[in-house]
């Protein structure tokens, strides 16, 4: 089907635009006669990935290929994407300080890491939550009261399974924090056992706030396990 094909080649192009591996003379040597870029949006709407897609043109310079129109709209979707993302960054740091003073060091998962930076997420990722972890299954009890104590709220959600709690949301703030049980799902558990996880945690110093992350090879596992989950096609 025509419609059909035209997705996949404006997936296709989107896909060589955020690619780290790309640059601009493998893209320039591929560029089509006539880019589908309205399929090309359409695609990078779905998987949310406007504000990589400013970046990427703008980091390999063609933009000037990109209608005037169009390249101003991209940008600012970016800079409100950067503006947003800095606002989850502020979020972040609140959480963290919260829980150093209740003795506990956050262990930040996925996304969360690519704000540790000032300048946020270089790639132009978009974020729609927060996950964090703590290994023991007091510090998580201790973990949620600290977030009711800061004005979370997870009521009205009954999930006793999962990867996660209940998510906690803030009224005066834009991402909800995923407190997790365990890194993975439980059907992906053989995986990235919890304990083989909590052994391989890196403890961070974030600007004066004690926090962790995974070792690179189980960050590279927990993206592989989400971006594999059957019920997660699009991403």
């Amino acid at each position: 089907m025509p419609s059909r094909t035209s997705a996949l080649e404006g997936l296709r192009l989107l896909c060589a635009l955020v690619s780290p591996f790309s640059t601009r003379e493998s893209l320039l040597a591929d560029w089509p006669a006539a880019p589908p870029w309205q399929a090309l949006l359409a695609q990078a709407d779905k998987h949310r990935l406007i504000p990589a897609l400013h970046v990427a043109l703008a980091r390999h310079g063609l933009l000037d290929r990109v209608d005037p129109e169009l390249a101003e709209l991209l940008a600012a979707v970016a800079d409100w994407n950067a503006e947003r993302n800095e606002g989850f960054r502020r979020q972040m740091r609140t959480v963290s300080a919260a829980f150093n003073a209740a003795g506990l060091e956050p262990v930040w998962l996925k996304g969360a890491l690519t704000l540790l930076p000032p300048e946020g997420p270089a790639a132009g990722r978009q974020m729609m939550d927060l996950d964090v972890w703590l290994p023991r299954e007091s510090a998580q009890r201790t973990a949620g009261a600290v977030l009711r104590g800061l004005g979370y709220d997870a009521e009205g959600y009954e999930w006793k399974d999962g990867a996660h709690y209940p998510p906690y949301f803030h009224p005066d703030e834009m991402a909800r924090i995923e407190l997790h049980r365990t890194v993975l799902e439980p059907d992906q558990s053989a995986l990235l056992p919890p304990e083989a996880a909590a052994q391989g945690v890196e403890s961070l110093d974030w600007d004066g706030l004690r926090i962790g992350r995974l070792d690179p090879l189980a960050r590279a596992l927990n993206a592989f396990a989400q971006c594999t989950r059957p019920q997660d096609h699009l991403l």
